[in-house]
């Protein structure tokens, strides 16, 4: 059975490296929000279940197809981690936010890899 998606974005490699530099200071934070506004993806690396934690919020992407994200979605800081590691110009994003599923294409030369995550709880 096919998963659909209803948002899409291309995110470049740098934000993904912005991301990593910036979680230097929120040291016990392991999730990033991912929501649109104004057209534009945003991420927030910030803990909503927990109080008086230290945030910050980044546009990783100017621009996106399909609905906007309104609720933000949550997803381990693990995955951005590991999509740091595939070094490609840019990661095809795919959203099902009704699921809260997610999927990262990155496409390397000749090589493809594709990874599924499911949305964190808030």
């Amino acid at each position: 059975k096919s998963l659909k998606y209803n948002t899409t974005f291309k995110m470049p490699f740098q934000a993904i490296l912005n991301l990593i530099k910036s979680s230097s200071f929120t040291l016990d934070i392991n999730k990033v929000y991912i929501f649109t506004k104004d057209k534009s993806v945003y991420a927030e690396i910030n803990d909503k279940s927990s109080h008086n934690v230290d945030s910050i919020c980044l546009k990783i992407c100017d621009d996106h197809s399909g609905a906007p994200i309104e609720t933000p979605l949550p997803v381990s800081f693990d995955t951005i981690r590991t999509l740091a590691g595939s070094r490609s110009s840019e990661i095809n994003t795919f959203i099902n936010s009704e699921l809260n599923v997610m999927t990262f294409e990155v496409n390397n030369s000749n090589i493809k890899n594709t990874y599924i995550v499911s949305g964190l709880i808030k």
